[in-house]
């Protein structure tokens, strides 16, 4: 039997299928209430003990792996949260037990977050679950159950995987991961890639499909799990599993050297970054340029509006470890499908076509002119492009660039630093960016392409919502010629132009926008090998006549069609 999920981390793993399914304690109905003094007391031992327990793993993982130790660094601020601890010691008050007040206060957060339909809000709501889970085990004497010792290599087939459960994961012992639950942006996907784990998420009911000890192939190329594989089937996924590897050796020699076609035509590779972490940083070294700093990070990791000291010390970061190679910062880009715990967006039918990203900033010009003059202290520390999101036009254009200089002169009457060198620009996201990109590129110092957001609007079909997936395709030819037109403008005004969408990281699309005359491409550091191996494949007259053979396309199915026979990846 063939399950199908969603791949993100690539692999294949052939091994037998461990089914973990930790219970989920709950405080018991008619357990007995003690003195109000007493549940209290029990509350702040449990608290004390699980902020033991999780500075413990912290410390464990700090200076090693740095990403994990953030997350029980998170958690710690959880336990440790006022509010919170506030709610739970008041239900104590009107007479609940310790464990049920733990229990309902959490859930209550963890629902309120989970109901933002935001992913990084979705992964707080498992971050609240996990800590009261850890304070359930404690207040109830309960065993603790993890991924910690496992017996053998296994497959880990789970509901989802708490943060705690991937942090202290028997690294050594899993081959994959298969969850019922997740995206791309979970931690378990996030740990499964660096650490290289074949893992597909999202495959519903799989727990009561399989059972421990089954032999089963897990594809998270194609996004596939194989249950009951027969010896031809195993036969098969160990040669695949065989390919990849090597395939992945080669690749992953590419990662440092200069992206460049076959010809020697220089592309240059740009690195799209969230949270600067320290191993996305010490992999600087293989791009040259940070094509998208994604500002919101700061926000969304926040449980206030970020202070100018605390975005300034972010930014120069990043700045410092560039240099002299361009660090893009993205203005603040909420709204749609981001959004802030903290700060009420207004409620709107179509968020994606309201008040968003620079509408937003325009709308609350005071968090703009914060970001504005902590980016602008920093740009002293390196090269600094700063860029507008969702601009329509070039207006939108003009009034960033006034109050961008308004803060400049200001912090400079105030003494203040500030280079004389940063470089002003938009992202080409809109149709109207589109057909209006004769005139920005008149204007404006660089662009960059958003191609998600660009091919939700050519194609009216909403990127987030799978009952459309088959139109907001990225093989759209629309896209593609919407890109060439965007090129040609800025081509002619000798202007920079980078595309920092999913698109630049596609391996095969890469071939097609250097073709069409793209020499900038930015993208996740796990696409980088990928992309400078397929570029160093071929010379550019022949990506040229593949571009054109692309623009002459009459579907996606067609374009990819084309890509497939012109290119063997």
């Amino acid at each position: 039997m063939i399950y199908k999920g969603n791949p993100v981390s690539a692999g294949i793993a052939i091994g037998s299928a461990f089914v973990y399914d930790p219970k989920i304690l709950t405080a018991p109905e008619d357990a007995p209430v003690l003195p109000m003094e007493c549940e209290l007391e029990r509350y702040e031992n449990a608290v004390r003990a699980a902020q033991a327990k999780l500075r413990e793993i912290q410390a464990a993982f700090t200076g090693k792996d740095d990403d994990k130790a953030e997350i029980f660094s998170a958690h710690l601020d959880m336990v440790d949260d006022e509010e919170i601890s506030e709610e739970i010691r008041s239900a104590i008050h009107t007479g609940a037990n310790a464990a049920k007040a733990v229990e309902q206060v959490y859930q209550q957060y963890a629902d309120l977050m989970a109901a933002l339909d935001d992913d990084f809000m979705v992964q707080r709501a498992h971050d609240l679950l996990d800590v009261q889970q850890r304070l359930l085990r404690i207040l109830l004497d309960a065993p603790e159950q993890n991924l910690s010792r496992l017996n053998g290599p296994v497959i880990v087939i789970c509901d989802d995987l708490m943060p705690s459960d991937t942090a202290t994961m028997d690294r050594a012992n899993v081959l994959g991961i298969v969850a019922q639950k997740g995206s791309y942006t979970s931690h378990s996907a996030i740990i499964a890639r660096g650490w290289g784990i074949p893992a597909v998420l999202g495959i519903p009911d799989i727990m009561s499909c399989v059972s421990s000890g089954d032999t089963i192939v897990l594809d998270a190329i194609a996004g596939n799990l194989h249950s009951e594989p027969t010896l031809q089937e195993l036969q098969n996924a160990a040669a695949q599993q065989a390919v990849f590897t090597e395939q992945k050796s080669i690749s992953d020699k590419f990662l440092y050297v200069p992206g460049r076609t076959h010809d020697g035509v220089p592309v240059e590779i740009g690195l799209n970054m969230g949270k600067p972490a320290p191993e996305v940083l010490k992999a600087s070294a293989a791009t040259d340029y940070v094509g998208l700093l994604r500002t919101e990070f700061l926000y969304m990791e926040s449980d206030h509006m970020p202070t100018e000291e605390e975005q300034f010390a972010a930014y120069k970061k990043v700045l410092l470890e560039y240099g002299e190679r361009p660090v893009t910062l993205r203005t603040l880009d909420i709204g749609g499908d981001k959004s802030l715990p903290y700060f009420a967006l207004p409620r709107e039918d179509n968020p994606f076509l309201g008040i968003r990203a620079l509408r937003l900033c325009f709308e609350n010009e005071d968090i703009m002119r914060t970001q504005l003059r902590a980016a602008l202290r920093a740009s002293v520390y390196g090269t600094l492009w700063l860029m507008f999101p969702m601009v329509s036009g070039l207006e939108d254009f003009t009034k960033a660039r006034i109050i961008v200089l308004e803060e400049k002169e200001r912090l400079r009457q105030s003494g203040v630093a500030v280079s004389d060198h940063i470089k002003l620009g938009v992202m080409i996201e809109t149709p109207a960016a589109v057909m209006m990109a004769d005139q920005l590129a008149k204007q404006v110092d660089f662009a960059s392409i958003g191609s998600n957001d660009l091919c939700q609007y050519l194609t009216a079909a909403d990127r987030m919502n799978p009952a459309v997936a088959q139109y907001c395709r990225s093989s759209h030819p629309a896209l593609y010629r919407a890109i060439a037109m965007t090129i040609q403008a800025f081509r002619k005004e000798n202007k920079p132009l980078s595309i920092c969408g999913e698109l630049g990281g596609d391996k095969n699309a890469a071939c097609v926008l250097v073709g069409m005359g793209m020499r900038k491409l930015s993208m996740s550091i796990h696409a980088v090998p990928g992309v400078k191996q397929m570029l160093s494949r071929y010379e550019l007259p022949y990506l040229e006549t593949l571009a054109e053979a692309v623009l002459q396309c009459a579907d996606a199915n067609e374009v990819e069609r084309c890509m497939g026979e012109f290119l063997h990846s």
